[in-house]
């Protein structure tokens, strides 16, 4: 038996190879599948798309541990915009490793009939590295109880900021836009 022109039997030797090189073509079909199922699962474990995590980097629990201010804080009641940050509001949250949250809230005008709010954040903080959504449990009943924040890092990697987006921007439910940034 002559051997096709071009193609290297399994196992030979090339020039300045030591050892034969194992190939996708030499695997049979179970090990084909059980690679493939290998890379898959490696892939998936990045939590998310390759390209995505390489942009955003990936965030781990104990890098939300900190002290996060509003740098960007806004409200918008039918159509009225109204920088929250301006008229003399705050948001301040401290995620302690235990899980659990304090801080303060000060937002004029978004509360219950346009009532200004001040309201202690006390609670307990979650945050699902699958979805890589924070969440907060509060006595207080105001936005960031329903809110879901979204970690981030910015551009250049050196810090994290959370966001969230909230509300039906009607007088009933203002539509709050709130950035904080870890300090």
């Amino acid at each position: 038996m002559v051997p096709q022109q071009g193609r290297r039997r399994s196992g030979a030797k090339t020039l300045g190879q030591s050892a034969p090189r194992l190939q996708i073509e030499d695997m049979d079909i179970p090990r084909r599948i059980a690679a493939l199922v290998g890379l898959a699962a490696m892939l998936a474990c990045q939590g998310g798309a390759p390209f995505e995590t390489i942009r955003t980097g990936v965030i781990i629990r104990e890098e939300l541990v900190g002290t996060f201010e509003a740098i960007s804080f806004g409200s918008t009641v039918d159509g009225a915009a109204t920088d929250l940050l301006a008229a003399g509001g705050s948001l301040t949250l401290e995620l302690s490793l235990s899980s659990m949250v304090s801080g303060r809230l000060v937002a004029p005008g978004i509360g219950e009939g346009g009532a200004d709010l001040d309201e202690d954040m006390a609670g307990s903080w979650t945050f699902d590295p699958l979805t890589r959504v924070v969440r907060f449990t509060q006595s207080a009943e105001t936005f960031v109880a329903v809110a879901s924040f979204v970690p981030f890092r910015t551009e250049d990697f050196s810090t994290i900021l959370l966001q969230a987006d909230v509300g039906a921007g009607t007088p009933a439910s203002p539509a709050i836009e709130v950035v904080l940034e870890r300090r």
